[in-house]
């Protein structure tokens, strides 16, 4: 991840709930969820991938989850994470 990213707290502990906080697996390869949603943030392309192309966003680079991940928390919060919400280590 670009180092000069701020990532608000809250984030990085949904990361951490979502995929241990990895983009990529112990293999190398980008961490893909059950229903599809693609790594460190977990974000659904069903919902995200046209969005995360218009802002030039890959959302299977770690820069580029993240970018997406703060795009999605900056305009609706964590609600697109709430499935997780039992799993924030508050």
């Amino acid at each position: 991840t670009d180092n000069s990213l701020i990532v608000p707290e809250i984030l990085e502990k949904i990361a951490k709930a979502e995929s241990g906080g990895k983009q990529f697996d112990s293999q190398g390869n980008v961490i893909i969820g059950i229903s599809g949603d693609i790594g460190k943030f977990q974000i659904a392309p069903q919902y995200w991938s046209k969005k995360a192309r218009e802002l030039g966003y890959d959302l299977y680079q770690e820069n580029g989850n993240t970018m997406m991940a703060l795009w999605i928390y900056n305009h609706f919060g964590t609600t697109p994470w709430n499935w997780s919400r039992s799993k924030w280590d508050y």
